[in-house]
C-alpha cells in the first residue's frame, strides 16, 4: 500500500491563517510565554534534541548536583541527555527512575515548579510508552499530573501531523511514517502511521482507543482556544492527547491554550519532537550559524574530523555525496573486526594512526563504519550491525581517545554515534547548544575542559537533510560554501 501525497496539495486541504491571524496569535503567544513555569526540563533520548533551539545547556549526567545546578541557574530550558534510545528496556527503566528520584529531591525541596518534556524521535522510534509510563509513575507520587500530550511535529525535518497521522516529507512528497524505513527500525519497529493506532500498537494494545483523543487542525486554525483548553483541562488519568500541527503557528495556538490549563492547576507529561521546545522559548531564535559564528577569530587552521555511524538510507546518500569532496581522507572502520577484542584493538590502532597522519598534514578525515553497497542495502548487514553495535561504538570511542592531533571541528553522523563520542570519547559532562549549522542540525560548544576546549561539535541526525546536506556542512566549516569543491 502506497499512500504518498503531494505536499502542497495536501497542505491546501486545511484552512490557512491570514496575516491578521498570525499577528494576533503571536501577540497572545508572547503573553502566554510569561505564564510558563520558570523551568522546563527536557529529557533527550539522543543528543539531537536541541535541533530547533539555541542558547540552551545540555547535561549528560542526571545526579542531584545536576538538578541543583538547573534549579539554581537562570536558564529557563535545560536538556538532559539520557541517550536511552540506545539502551535496553531494563536500562531505560533504571535511568528514568533514578532521574525522577533526583529531580524530586531537588525541586520538592526548593518548591520549584517545572514542565517535564520527554523529547524523542519525530519518526516515532524510541522507548514508547515505557519512558513516559516510568516518569508518570514516579512523579505522581508527589506531583498532581493529568495526562500525556504527544507532539511529534518537527518542521525542520519535514515531519507533520494531520488527521492524527504522522507524515514524513521526502522532497515534495509526504509519506505516512509507517511506510518509511524508520518503521522498520531494528529495535523499534512498528506498522501504524495513525498515532491512535500507533499508541495502541506500541502499548501491546493495553491502551484503548477511548483513552486517546486529539486536537484537530480545524480547532487550531479556528483559534478555538476555549475548546482546546477544555480538552487539556479534562485530560486525566494519564490518558493520551495527540496534537496535530503543520507549522509553528499551530503550536503557538497550543501554547496559548496550555497556559489557561496551567492557570487552573493542570500539569502534564509531554512526549514531543524538537519543534515544541522552540515555541516555549521567549528569546527570538538565532539565524543559521555561519563559519564565522563557529570560528569568530578565524582560527580554524587545523583539519576537522567526521565520524559516520548511522545506517539510515539518507545518511548513506549523504556519505556518497561527501565522497565527491576534495581533500578528505576516508578511513573505513571495518565492522567485521568488531566482535573480536584482538581484531578490534588492531583496527582501532590502524584507524587512529591513519587519522593522526592525515590531520597532521591538514587533511580533514572521515571515519566511517562499513557501509552496505547500494544493491545489498541495510538489510544485508542488519544482523551483523545489530550484533556488533556496542563493539563498533566502543571501537570508534577508542579511536577518539587514541588520536593525538586535536581536530578543529567534529561532525558526528547519527544520534547514538554522537552521544557515545561526546560522553565516552570526550568525557563531556555539559555542553552549550548554540544553534544550528543547517535546519535540524545542532551545534554544541564544548565546555572549556580537557582536550576539546570550545570546539564546535556538530550533531548531525541520521535522518535529517537532503543528500547534499553533509557535504554542505563540511563546506561551511571549511569556509568554502560558495566554492565548487567537487572532484573533477
Amino acid at each position: 500500500m502506497n499512500d504518498q501525497l503531494l505536499l502542497n496539495d495536501f497542505l491546501n486541504r486545511f484552512p490557512h491563517y491570514t496575516r491578521t491571524d498570525i499577528v494576533f496569535i503571536d501577540q497572545q503567544w508572547n503573553d502566554a510565554l510569561e505564564k510558563i513555569p520558570t523551568k522546563i526540563i527536557v529529557l533527550d533520548d539522543d543528543p539531537t534534541g536541541a535541533q530547533a533551539v539555541d542558547s540552551v545547556p545540555v547535561y549528560t549526567r542526571w545526579g542531584r548536583d545536576t538538578f541543583q545546578h538547573i534549579a539554581d541557574s537562570s536558564d529557563p530550558i535545560s536538556f538532559i541527555l539520557t541517550n536511552s534510545r540506545s539502551l535496553s528496556r531494563e536500562e531505560t527503566i533504571k535511568v528514568h527512575k533514578n532521574l525522577c528520584t533526583n529531580l524530586r529531591t531537588v525541586f520538592e525541596k526548593d518548591h520549584q515548579d517545572f514542565w517535564l518534556i520527554s523529547r524523542s524521535d519525530s519518526t516515532l522510534r524510541g522507548h514508547y510508552p515505557l519512558e513516559t509510563e516510568v516518569i508518570y509513575t514516579e512523579l505522581k507520587k508527589w506531583k498532581n499530573l493529568g495526562g500525556e500530550i504527544l507532539i511529534p511535529f518537527f518542521r525542520e525535518g519535514g515531519r507533520i501531523t494531520a488527521n492524527d497521522i504522522q507524515y514524513v516529507q521526502e522532497g515534495n512528497v509526504l509519506k505516512p511514517v509507517g511506510q518509511t524505513e524508520f518503521s522498520k527500525d531494528t529495535n523499534f519497529a512498528f506498522q501504524a502511521s495513525n498515532l491512535r493506532n500507533w499508541i495502541e500498537e506500541k502499548s501491546n494494545y493495553s491502551i484503548k482507543p477511548e483513552q486517546i483523543s486529539s486536537i484537530s487542525l480545524e480547532s487550531i486554525r479556528q483559534k478555538d482556544f476555549k475548546s482546546i483548553s477544555d480538552q487539556l483541562i479534562n485530560l486525566e488519568n494519564f490518558n493520551k492527547l495527540i496534537v496535530n500541527a503543520l507549522e509553528y503557528t499551530d503550536l503557538k495556538v497550543l501554547v496559548i491554550s496550555l497556559t489557561e490549563a496551567f492557570r487552573q492547576g493542570k500539569s502534564f507529561i509531554f512526549r514531543t519532537a524538537a519543534s515544541f521546545i522552540k515555541v516555549l522559548k521567549k528569546e527570538k531564535p538565532k539565524p543559521i550559524l555561519t563559519h564565522y559564528d563557529l570560528f569568530p577569530q578565524e582560527k580554524k587552521a587545523k583539519a576537522g574530523l567526521i565520524i559516520i555511524g548511522s545506517y539510515v538510507k539518507r545518511t548513506n546518500e549523504q556519505f556518497r555525496k561527501l565522497q565527491e569532496t576534495n581533500n578528505i581522507k576516508f578511513i573505513e572502520w571495518d565492522i567485521s573486526k568488531a566482535q573480536s577484542a584482538d581484531l578490534r584493538d588492531h583496527e582501532t590502532e590502524r584507524v587512529s594512526k591513519e587519522t593522526d597522519e592525515a590531520l597532521k598534514q591538514g587533511i580533514d578525515v572521515c571515519i566511517y563504519t562499513t557501509r552496505p553497497d547500494e544493491q545489498e542495502g541495510i538489510a544485508g548487514k542488519e544482523k551483523e550491525i545489530g550484533e556488533s553495535s556496542n563493539d563498533i561504538s566502543e571501537g570508534l570511542v577508542a579511536v577518539l581517545k587514541k588520536i593525538q592531533i586535536i581536530p578543529s571541528f567534529f561532525v558526528a553522523k547519527g544520534g547514538s554515534t554522537a552521544s557515545d563520542i561526546a560522553t565516552k570519547g570526550m568525557g563531556v559532562k555539559k555542553a552549550f547548544a548554540i544553534g544550528q549549522i543547517l535546519p535540524g542540525v545542532p551545534v554544541w560548544l564544548l565546555e572549556p575542559e580537557k582536550r576539546f576546549n570550545q570546539m564546535p561539535f556538530i550533531i548531525f541526525p541520521g535522518n535529517v537533510g537532503d543528500e547534499l546536506a553533509l557535504k554542505k556542512v563540511v563546506q561551511i566549516l571549511r569556509n568554502q560554501e560558495n566554492n565548487d569543491d567537487e572532484k573533477k
